[in-house]
């Protein structure tokens, strides 16, 4: 698997969110192909609430994400996000900047275009033994037991704007691009999880179904 850059946000103008779409696949992402070692960039919408846009860019590896965060062609993108969008977009955005932690099950050596399910949380360091344990047992084994999960990978963050967000992140995707039913059981399982304040000081969730993708050098695809 590889490391990835991952971007949360809300649009807050909904007049202008179908010009903003329109941008952000026809512009935006084929602009940041242009960022050394960003092989692909696909684009999410929830299913479940919360923030509504999930985009995930797949870098070669460590050092390769490292150039590219640092470099003059991610520079320019955002610059051109700010100009374009500042004043439309929620700033309450999340970027986090992750290399795999560990691979509980993989199908590919890549993500792939289907129903997503991001977790972001950092467990209690006074309980982090009991917090550990829980999410083995509670999440990652429940999770692991879904007939159609296709991936799941646990992500830990270098880098994240605002700095007081999660440490880590996990992804879990299905072998659909959509789902046949919610996993309903699973949102109310993370409920569960992010009600225990007692073993995680963070704990944020939701349920992306799959919009866009490119591949440098491959091609576009589209949902249908």
């Amino acid at each position: 698997m590889k490391p990835v850059y991952i971007v949360r946000l809300h649009f807050k103008t909904p007049e202008l969110e179908g010009d903003f779409n329109r941008w952000y696949n026809n512009v935006h992402l084929p602009d940041l192909l242009k960022v050394p070692n960003l092989i692909t960039a696909r684009r999410f919408i929830s299913l479940s609430g919360g923030v509504k846009y999930l985009a995930i860019y797949e870098f070669s590896g460590r050092d390769g994400m490292m150039e590219g965060k640092n470099s003059a062609e991610m520079a320019a993108c955002r610059a051109d996000t700010r100009a374009r969008w500042s004043l439309h977009l929620d700033p309450r955005a999340e970027r986090y900047w992750c290399d795999v932690s560990r691979v509980f099950k993989s199908e590919r050596d890549m993500l792939s275009d289907s129903t997503t399910l991001f977790l972001a949380f950092e467990f209690n360091p006074i309980k982090e033994r009991e917090a550990k344990a829980y999410f083995e047992g509670e999440i990652v084994d429940k999770l692991l037991k879904l007939p159609e999960l296709e991936t799941l990978v646990l992500y830990t963050t270098l880098f994240k704007e605002p700095e007081n967000l999660p440490n880590m992140i996990m992804l879990c995707q299905f072998k659909n691009k959509t789902l046949t039913t919610k996993p309903q059981n699973i949102l109310e399982m993370l409920s569960t999880a992010k009600s225990r304040k007692d073993l995680y000081t963070k704990f944020d969730y939701a349920l992306y179904a799959f919009m866009l993708s490119i591949v440098k050098r491959v091609g576009f695809q589209m949902s249908t």
